[in-house]
């Protein structure tokens, strides 16, 4: 939300103050003295608005915003260490930027800011194979990505900022960090439940779908239950997939050159009507004789008077 804007008559009564240097309808200069004043009872305990009402300056007039900011604001100047900062003081603290090897410092922090931020933004894109658009990166890894940034010695990025700008929330980046472990343990679990798929889809010298190694594992000695669901994941996860059989060539070669795959019904049962020697049957049968050799006999019968016209063995 935006600081409110003061009226004329707002700002006249700002103006009023011992403790205001100046004001505009968007800003207010206070004097290092209010500032003093104002840490010193933030030392005591004491809220921002009951500080501003004993100061003599209506909290109203200064909106929520600016009675919050003040805080933080003076905050930062007791950190920096050069004492409270007000327009008659100012130029103190623009020395250290007016100084050209300060200045070239400052630039060089600046340079290495935006690299890091260019760095971080070309990890989260990863476009589509031939360059046409942007995949989806998962949110698991824009958080790695945003711990691998923070963990180096010169990061200048906040995590704030990173999360914001790889989409992801802070509190979600922060629970990924608090379940390291128990992801690393899923993991180790992933893998031995993997290698027994593996088991499971080199078995007989083959590959298999989920369902073929699904039913392997039914089979295997002890038993294994695991979901279909579960074997489909980590054969994605893993790279592991069972090929498709290719149509045969030579096959769809003959049915391209076959006019009709139905031939005419010309006997149509009558097996005995044309008389002898005018139909004749032939098949194939097995003959296993113990630990013989497996025998094959091709015969040929007449189909009217059922006699063996011929054999073959």
């Amino acid at each position: 939300m935006a600081n409110k804007k003061f009226t004329e008559e707002e700002m006249n009564h700002l103006r009023a103050s011992p403790y205001v240097l100046d004001v505009s309808p968007s800003i207010v200069h206070f004097s290092a003295k209010f500032k003093e004043l104002f840490w010193n009872s933030i030392q005591e305990r004491k809220e921002p608005r009951d500080i501003i009402i004993e100061l003599g300056i209506d909290p109203d007039i200064l909106g929520i915003n600016r009675v919050n900011g003040l805080k933080s604001m003076i905050r930062n100047e007791v950190r920096a260490g050069k004492g409270f900062r007000d327009l008659k003081t100012y130029g103190s603290y623009l020395k250290d930027y007016t100084d050209p090897e300060a200045k070239v410092k400052y630039l060089e922090q600046q340079l290495a800011y935006k690299d890091q931020e260019i760095e971080f933004l070309k990890k989260n894109c990863v476009f589509r194979p031939g360059g046409c658009g942007i995949m989806n990166v998962p949110a698991s890894a824009k958080y790695a990505i945003i711990r691998e940034m923070t963990q180096r010695d010169n990061n200048l990025l906040n995590i704030a900022w990173l999360c914001a700008a790889a989409g992801v929330s802070r509190s979600g980046y922060y629970h990924y960090l608090d379940t390291e472990d128990l992801r690393r343990q899923r993991e180790e679990q992933d893998q031995k439940n993997f290698l027994i798929v593996l088991e499971a889809y080199k078995f007989r010298g083959y590959k298999k779908g989920a369902r073929g190694i699904y039913m392997r594992l039914l089979h295997m000695d002890p038993p294994v239950h695991m979901n279909i669901k579960k074997i489909r994941r980590l054969m994605k996860k893993y790279g592991l997939f069972c090929p498709i059989r290719k149509a045969n060539p030579y096959r769809r070669m003959a049915k391209a050159l076959r006019t009709s795959n139905v031939a005419p019904n010309l006997l149509n049962r009558e097996f005995e009507t044309h008389g002898p020697r005018a139909v004749l049957l032939t098949d194939i049968t097995y003959i296993i004789n113990g630990k013989a050799p497996r025998c094959y006999m091709s015969t040929i019968i007449d189909a009217c008077t059922k006699e063996l016209l011929a054999w073959v063995l």
